[in-house]
């Protein structure tokens, strides 16, 4: 028995399991810029870009430098923020007064550390009763979130970013 055993399976070595990393696209930086909100007032915007389609980052960290016309740093603004894969993400900096002028905007991006995506259901939301009110100086936007799916949403992040075309 022992014999037969050795004949057949003597040769035998078991399947490799071959790992290879995944390599991952930075996420870069698409554009930035900065708003002159009147005399002294100023913020800006920058536009990050992730290529992956499975990774993402919890909490990307980075750092704005806003700088004169000869490189004099008048504010600095440092933060985290989710970046989704797949997508674009602005980040838009509150607004700040300066005694100088501001004409350069430096960003720079911490080491990302990459978040696989999890496998969840599809959300699926349905927007309801939309108005666009304008009233003077102000534009308000209303509206209802139906929420379709069987899971609670406690709460709903949304961004705007507005501007002139």
């Amino acid at each position: 028995m022992k014999l037969f055993f050795h004949l057949i399976f003597g040769n035998y070595s078991p399947p490799a399991i071959i790992y290879q990393p995944v390599e991952k696209s930075p996420i870069t930086v698409v554009s930035r810029g900065i708003f002159k909100l009147g005399p002294n007032n100023y913020s800006g915007y920058a536009r990050l870009r992730n290529i992956n389609l499975d990774w993402g980052s919890a909490s990307q960290g980075y750092i704005a430098a806003f700088k004169t016309i000869g490189g004099t740093v008048a504010t600095t603004v440092s933060g985290k923020t989710f970046v989704l894969p797949s997508t674009d993400k602005i980040i838009v900096f509150a607004r700040f007064s300066s005694s100088i002028e501001i004409s350069k905007l430096s960003f720079d991006l911490q080491p990302t550390k990459f978040t696989h995506k999890p496998s969840l259901p599809q959300i699926n939301l349905e927007i309801q009763r939309l108005q666009l009110l304008p009233g003077g100086a102000d534009f308000r936007v209303a509206g209802v979130i139906k929420n379709l799916t069987p899971f609670s949403i406690k709460e709903v992040y949304l961004p705007v970013l507005l501007y002139n075309a």
